[in-house]
Order: C-alpha cells, then structure tokens, then sequence
C-alpha cells in the first residue's frame, strides 16, 4: 500500500503549535504517510530555522505567507495560493492547525477536492478572552468551517467538550489526543542537585532561596502581570522568594514596568526566550501556569515530567492534566488573591509540594509520552483514508 499523502498547514508558528507541527513530522512512519507542510513564517522568523531543518530531513516545504488577524486582501491573496498548491499536487489528507490556517486551509481543500480533511483548533479562538461580539464572530466562523471538516483532533477532553457544546459539529467527529513530549528519564538525585546549584549561581540566586518560575512568550494571554502581583503580596511572609520569567514578546516592556513599579527588580530574573525549558525547571522550586487560556500547554506537560510543584489557571486542558490537590493546585484565571493563596500554600508545606511534584511526573509518564500521541495520530489518519 503506498504511503498516505498528508498535507499539514499551520499559520501559528509560534509556542505550542510550532512544537507540536515539529513533533509530528519528525516522528511519523515515513513509509505508511509521506508528510509535506504549508505554513507562514511571518510570525515568528525563529520558525525558518524549523523549515531548513525539515527540508534537510526530507519533508517538503510550501511558504505562504499568512496574517493573525482577519484582514480580507491579504487573507484573500493567502486563500488563492493555497489553494493553487493543494490543487497542483494530489493530497489524500490536509490537516490544518489553529484558527487562520483552519479556516483558509479547510476551505481551499474542500475546493481542491482533499478526499479528506482534518483540524487541530489548539483552543478554539472563541475560548479567547475577547469583547463578546468577536466570540459570537469567531464562534459562527467555526461552525461554517465545520461543515468542510472530516475529523477534528482536539489536544484536551474540555477542548472536545466546548466544541459539543458549541454545537460545531455531531460528536462522532471529534477524537482526542492530548500532547505529548519525550518523557526524560529519572536523573540522579545528587547530579540534579549540583546542576541546580550551578544554574543558581549563574544568575545570582542562592541554594536555598525559595524560587518561583515560569515558561512562556509575554503575552496577555499567559497573565504574567497576575503571577507578578501576587509574588508581590506573598514576599511579604517569603522575603527571600525569587521570580524566574523564561520568555519574550510583545508584552516585555509591560512587565519590565510591573516589576519595576512594585520594587521587585532584585527579585525578578528574566531569561528571555527559553528553548530547553529544562534549565527553568532545574532552578525551580515551583512552577506557575497563570494563562487565562490554553489548550494543553507543553509547558505544563515538561514541568510535570520534571516533578515540580504546579499551580496553574483552571483553564481548557490544563484542567484535564491537572487535578486539584492530587498533582497539583488550580486557581481561577487571573484571580491574584487565589494565586497568591495557593504560593503561600507550597510554600509553607514543602511536604505537600514534593508529593504534588511526585503525582505530576507519574501523570506525565502514564499519559504523555510522545509515542502514545504519534500512534494515535496515525491510526485517525489510516482510518479517514479507508
């Protein structure tokens, strides 16, 4: 049987996404699916790095550039060239990621005469925390472009479930498969230690300082400024406390102001743009999730592989991977006095923490290693194609 031609399209070069488009076409069967991706780069030029790579493993690559927001001539002029690529070659399968390429690349598909097509909302853009009329909007874009879609692959069971709920689509079509990572082995106690110690002192933060840290681009959407506030209210019972910030963005002269303003400069170390989020997590005595909302963030899936303490927004998937006071501690999204409630709580019952972190890497091995997302990948693949 010759191998299944996937098309992938994904404008959403960015965090999560880029990761998970990465993940998949690195790992799929190269003999049961032949995978080609078409994306954008506009967003993140980081991504063409990502690009060389896969051209270099033998994937074929398809630049068209493509805009966040709506903008007709430009999403126009996106459309045709999508849909001239997918005409010109014979796809058995496109899937497309999150909301832009969704709605285009399902659309150009459909046209095209994809037999079967396939979508990955990675939180539909309805679940954001924007002005009501844009959420009945977007919601009435993703009902239209349910009609074109085969199957969606949701990253989290509250993801399905909003979906129903929405009415986007008749249950059948929906399966889940969450995220997943390679799941790092358990590491010699004294060696993460010294690591620890070494990763310390190169950013001028003692062995024993309590440290909070968290991993993601500087966005509204990742609600740095409530993590801020309450490390604010809670170094007034843990003077010693420090603040690691691993990320970049948009909203860095917002947060370089916050600290500022509440004197937290000493306090507060900012990395940058993390690659390996496991240097974060070495330094880290706890690890914060403050999104206002996320599908199934890969950070919050390393952190518990890594066997930390996590307190996280009670948000989209973060619900399903985090059950509250078993592997971790949920608070309301942008709720400051809860957040700060739950630190203090880690903080002072560092029995409770080592037990949460104990309970998340068991959860993270049990449920989110790559290859239990791979296979299952494949199996909706060869089953659409039947």
């Amino acid at each position: 049987m010759p191998a299944l031609e996937v098309l992938e399209i994904l404008e959403a070069t960015t965090g999560g996404t880029r990761r998970h488009l990465n993940d998949l076409v690195s790992h799929l069967d190269r003999k049961r699916f032949h995978v080609s991706v078409l994306c954008s780069t506009k967003r993140n030029k980081a991504f063409v790095g990502d690009v060389e790579r896969m051209r270099r493993e033998g994937i074929e690559v398809k630049i068209v550039p493509m805009v966040r927001a709506i903008w007709p001539l430009a999403d126009i002029v996106s459309f045709v060239r999508i849909l001239l690529h997918i005409r010109s070659n014979k796809y058995d399968i496109v899937h497309t990621h999150s909301s832009k390429a969704g709605m285009l690349g399902r659309l150009a598909a459909r046209l095209a005469g994809v037999p079967r097509i396939i979508h990955t909302p990675h939180v539909f853009p309805f679940q954001m925390r924007v002005a009501h009329w844009r959420q009945a909007w977007y919601s009435r874009l993703e009902r239209l472009a349910a009609g074109l879609t085969d199957a969606f692959i949701c990253v989290s069971r509250q993801e399905q479930q909003v979906a129903i709920e929405q009415c986007l689509a008749s249950e059948k079509k929906f399966v889940v498969i969450e995220n997943g990572i390679d799941i790092p082995g358990s590491t010699d106690a004294a060696e993460v230690a010294h690591q620890r110690s070494i990763l310390r002192a190169e950013h001028s933060i003692g062995p024993v300082a309590p440290v909070i840290a968290t991993v993601g681009r500087f966005a509204r959407q990742k609600g740095h400024r409530y993590l801020i506030e309450a490390v604010f209210r809670v170094r007034e019972q843990f003077p010693a406390l420090k603040l690691v910030l691993a990320g970049g963005g948009r909203e860095t002269h917002a947060i370089q102001s916050q600290i500022h303003h509440l004197g937290l400069e000493d306090a507060t170390t900012i990395l940058g743009e993390c690659e390996n989020s496991t240097v974060v997590h070495r330094m880290a005595d706890i690890v914060v999730l403050p999104s206002l909302w996320e599908g199934l963030p890969y950070v919050l899936i390393e952190a518990m592989a890594a066997g930390k303490a996590i307190v996280a927004s009670g948000v989209g998937g973060v619900t399903d991977a985090v059950t509250d006071g078993e592997n971790g501690l949920l608070v309301p999204p942008g709720d400051v006095d809860a957040l700060a409630g739950a630190l203090e709580r880690l903080l002072g019952d560092p029995e409770l923490s080592e037990r949460l972190g104990m309970n998340a890497r068991a959860t993270a091995v049990e449920r989110y290693g790559i290859e239990n997302m791979i296979n299952r990948l494949e199996k909706v693949y060869e089953s659409q194609a039947e």
